[in-house]
């Protein structure tokens, strides 16, 4: 993290050179074994609890996408509706939003070459956007010249982008209201990754559902969440032309999704 912020400040002209480079990295295993000590995640029964509190607040949808797909904050902020294609039910990542020297702003450049993806949405998560779209068509109509059209799925209120310290406040103010064991908003993103493992899906799929830059980074990060699966161990599990996101047991007659079972209302 200090090794990129400086070479984004060399980058803008603010510094002459990257010290940070001179250091030697860390040895892999203490690399490793400071990720996972950093990680925490939720239950089913947990994601489904902070899911349901969230109902009829302004960014429920995108707590319910982002439990959905195991997408990056950066990266569900710059999502634009042209990248979302909801008859075939699925997501291209292209943009993210980014710091800059002028503040954060869209950037289609990735961070590597697996994190521009698609990614398959489920059912729910469809209908939900389809009504997150209307209801956002009907607030631009409210504001008129004053909506900022930057074609995003998940703006603010006025259309412009979400700075991704401030979603993530957004984020820790919500599970607060909602009582449950706090977790930082990346984790959401580890939480999905760790129930498709732990429900048997092959690591390959999730790895790539992730972005992640090969298969080994995914069966390194995840390794405790699937006892007994190594490198030889994959699931013969592939994609469907429906996508079906295991985060839940699944209930009668439910696609398997993190509102599928046990939802109860809450309104705001």
């Amino acid at each position: 993290m200090i090794r990129k912020a400086l070479n984004d400040a060399v980058r803008w002209g603010l510094l002459t050179r990257n010290v940070a480079l001179l250091a030697d990295p860390p040895p892999m295993r203490v690399v490793k074994a400071a990720r996972r000590r950093g990680m925490q995640t939720w239950s089913p029964s947990e994601l489904r609890e902070f899911l349901d509190s969230t109902r009829g607040y302004e960014l429920h949808t995108l707590w319910c996408v982002l439990a959905a797909t195991g997408m990056r904050r950066s990266e569900i902020l710059g999502v634009r509706w042209s990248e979302v294609d909801l008859a075939a039910a699925t997501l291209t990542v292209r943009q993210t939003i980014v710091a800059t020297a002028e503040g954060f702003r869209p950037q289609d450049e990735q961070k590597s070459e697996g994190s521009a993806r698609t990614i398959h949405l489920d059912r729910r998560s469809v209908a939900q956007l389809r009504a997150h779209r209307a209801a956002q068509n009907e607030g631009k109509l409210a504001l008129g010249s004053a909506w900022q059209d930057h074609n995003l799925v998940f703006p603010r209120a006025n259309g412009s982008w979400w700075n991704p310290p401030a979603i993530s406040l957004a984020f820790r103010r919500a599970v607060k209201r909602a009582g449950v064991r706090p977790i930082r908003l990346q984790d959401v993103r580890h939480t999905h990754a760790s129930l498709l493992l732990a429900a048997g899906i092959n690591p390959k799929v999730v790895s790539e559902r992730l972005g992640h830059s090969s298969v080994a980074f995914t069966l390194d990060t995840y390794a405790h969440v699937m006892p007994g699966c190594g490198i030889g161990g994959y699931h013969k599990v592939g994609r469907r032309p429906t996508w079906r996101c295991p985060v839940l047991p699944r209930g009668p007659r439910s696609v398997m999704t993190p509102l599928a079972a046990g939802s109860r209302s809450n309104p705001a």
